[in-house]
């Protein structure tokens, strides 16, 4: 039991430490410009990897974005895949404010929607 106990603290630890890169994702997601909301290459190659990814099951990354992990957001979706889906709602999901329990690429998602 005490090992649940101390396993739970060291999580909430390393995730209360990212509330300061969530807000610097709201404000890097409002400081998008319109282009840069719909170019899936720049949202791939460089704003994504930015807001920061995953650092756990590394096996499933490509290692040319090793820089991001284990900072930021902690992504786990593939920036290869996130992009063009941000891409979309910029053009098509405006006006909806969906709610998002809890993750990084919901926070990311949901701040994109508000800022667009």
């Amino acid at each position: 039991m005490l090992n649940v106990s101390r396993s739970q603290a060291d999580r909430y630890q390393r995730f209360a430490a990212l509330s300061d890169s969530v807000g610097e994702a709201v404000v890097a997601i409002a400081g998008l410009s319109a282009a840069q909301r719909i170019d899936v290459d720049f949202l791939e190659r460089e704003f994504i990897p930015a807001l920061g990814l995953n650092d756990e099951s590394l096996r499933e990354q490509p290692s040319e974005l090793s820089a991001s992990f284990g900072k930021g957001l902690h992504i786990w979706q593939y920036p290869s895949q996130l992009a063009p889906y941000l891409a979309w709602l910029s053009r098509n999901a405006s006006g909806v404010r969906p709610s998002w329990k809890s993750a990084a690429a919901g926070a990311a998602c949901s701040s994109w929607l508000r800022s667009g």
